[in-house]
Order: C-alpha cells, then structure tokens, then sequence
C-alpha cells in the first residue's frame, strides 16, 4: 500500500495547514494533472445561471509520488490574457483505498484511424498499475465494446479481464484490445454498471467483515472510465439510463475523449456529439472528462485518473466574466500560487 497516507496528506493540505512554500517543495514541475475540463451547457449563452462557467478537475502529486486533492487556496485559473479568473464553487473528492474499478474501451472499426499505433494498450496497462499500487483493496477490471465484441454474458461488449484481475493480467489482457464494427456505448455501459454495481456492494461487504479501518478504507471507491473516439452509433438505451443506473450505484463515471471525441482538436475533426456525450456522461455522474490531442499522451492521462481515484482531486467551478461565443476555443493557465508549476487549458466553448 504505497499510497496509505494520500488521504491524510490532502486532509491536512485542505485545512490550509500547509502553505506555499512548502508546497512548492513538495510538488515537483509536472505535478499537477488536468483530469478533466468541463464548460457548463450555458457557458455562452448570457443570463443563464451557468453563464461563463467551466468545470476543472485537477490533481497533484508530490516528489515522492504521493497523489493528493490540491486546496484551492493555492491553485489560481487565469485566461488566455493572464487575468485572474473567479472560482464560483469548490470540492475536494476523496480518494480510496479500497474499490472497484472497470476500464472500458471503444472498440469499434474508427479506433483503427484513430489510434493505429494501439496507445490504448499501453493505456490500459498504466491505470491498471496504478490501482493496483494503491492498495490489495481495489478490484479491477478491463472489457471493451463494439457491434462484433461479445463474450455471452454480455451482448454489447466482452471481457478481457474480470473484476479481481491483477494489473500484469489486465496488462497482457489488453493486447487483445481490437477495432470492429460500430459504437454502443450506452447498451455496453448499461450492461457493466448493472454487474460493477453488484460486485462493487459484495466487495465491499466483504471489505467490512474484515473489520479495515482508515479513512480510505470508510470511503469505499465506485469508478468507471471509459476511453471513446465517437458518439454511440447502436444503442437501446439513452445516455440518460446509463447515467440514472451510475447515480443509483454511487458510480462515478470518468471519460476520456480522443480523435473526434477529443475536445482538444479544431472543428474539422472533432464531433461535437461525441464530445457533449462524454461531456455529460462525466459532469452527471459526479467524474471528469478529459481528452489528449494525441492518443499519445492517452497512457498518461489514463496514469493521472488512476492515482487521482486513490490519492483523490479537487473539483473548482470557475467563472469567465465575458466568456467567448459558442464554438470558439477558449485557452488559458492552472498554477499552484507564487510557483513556476502549472499547465495551460484549451477547450471549446458550448
């Protein structure tokens, strides 16, 4: 358990009895992880309540790779022009050492042109890694969904790994990770929260009898990620039962966007629907989306969710006074206060 004092560290972090410059001692230059941007369905459209509001999901990690919530105290959002931007609302979510936890994947035909080179493998390896280095007390899992994937128990998707495989399987597991047929996203989420749910409750009963305490132990973790580069394209269901089934379970669903899905290409490429698919998905069920301009940097977005599910992140709704007009991309910078550390932002405007 390499991470036991994750929730103590944010704990202690949150309550503002760490400053700055200890801080900056603690995290090193690529510390922060921007987990996920979200603009609210009204960012651009003026007198609505979520008028120039954007979700940031964002994690750090010290020098000795410990992952925490970030306090808000010590994070400032500027745009573009380097002016300071309010924060509107904030939460630390906690991380966990115990739960249960399922990687799923876009399989479908697309996945060819958009990710030739199978950085979804390498993936798929790195997250399971880093839930397994949490603790023993994390179940995980890694199927894929497509048209032409199915393993009989389950008609939209298939099982690589079930829930309970350690990470060197789901590692060897994922090179079977293929690309065929067409998109049910929503049917194939619906099928794995409704068994994810159930394993999650007997796990976690299991965990009880045990009698395991500590903070992480008491904040048992429900995740789902998935990894998609389309909207649904042949489902039953609505996107509005695969979100009804993750709130009644307690499931937070984390998405991550790439090729069209991706809110980090230009127009030309990216598909909108896809986009306020995952979107969505994401802001209703209590997670993040994010998304990388290349299936690239997909291991080390998909590393970044995997230690923020254990260590925890901080949540901040931040305010854009004059945001800019539906379809324009809108950039800008997240630093910790009074330090070099930080990332730039990009996202497109609803």
């Amino acid at each position: 358990m390499r991470r036991n004092a994750l929730v103590a560290l944010s704990a202690t972090l949150g309550v503002g009895l760490v400053g700055c410059e200890i801080l900056e001692e603690l995290l090193t230059m690529d510390a922060l992880s921007l987990l996920g941007i979200i603009p609210k369905a009204d960012f651009s459209r003026a007198h609505a309540h979520d008028f120039g509001k954007v979700v940031f999901a964002v994690g750090a990690e010290d020098d000795r790779g410990f992952s925490l919530a970030p306090p808000v105290s010590l994070l400032e959002f500027r745009d573009e022009q380097g002016t300071l931007l309010a924060v509107a609302e904030e939460q630390a979510i906690p991380g966990s050492e115990a739960g249960s936890f399922a990687l799923l994947v876009d399989g479908s035909s697309s996945m060819l042109q958009t990710d030739p080179d199978r950085f979804r493998v390498d993936a798929a390896a790195a997250v399971a890694s880093e839930i397994e280095a949490c603790s023993d007390h994390w179940d995980q899992a890694l199927l894929e969904f497509s048209t032409s994937n199915s393993d009989g128990a389950m008609a939209h998707s298939r099982t690589l790994a079930p829930l309970g495989s350690p990470s060197a399987q789901i590692a060897e597991a994922a090179q079977d990770l293929d690309a065929d047929g067409m998109t049910p996203l929503f049917d194939a989420a619906v099928e794995l929260l409704d068994d994810l749910g159930e394993y999650a409750a007997e796990h976690e009963q299991s965990l009880m009898d045990l009698e395991l305490d500590g903070p992480g132990m008491a904040n048992y973790g429900r995740s789902l990620v998935i990894i998609s580069d389309g909207a649904d394209t042949a489902s039953r269901h609505e996107l509005s039962r695969v979100i009804q089934l993750a709130t009644a379970s307690g499931i937070r669903i984390h998405t991550i966007g790439v090729g069209p899905a991706s809110d980090a290409i230009d127009e030309m490429w990216r598909e909108p629907e896809a986009v306020e698919t995952l979107r969505e998905l994401a802001l209703k069920t209590g997670g993040t989306y994010g998304y990388v301009g290349s299936t690239a940097d997909l291991p080390a977005q998909a590393e970044a969710i995997g230690k923020a599910v254990c260590g925890g992140y901080t949540e901040v709704v931040v305010e854009y006074e004059e945001p800019p007009a539906t379809g324009e991309r809108v950039a800008g910078f997240v630093n910790i206060v009074g330090t070099p550390i930080g990332l730039p932002y990009t996202f497109t405007a609803p």
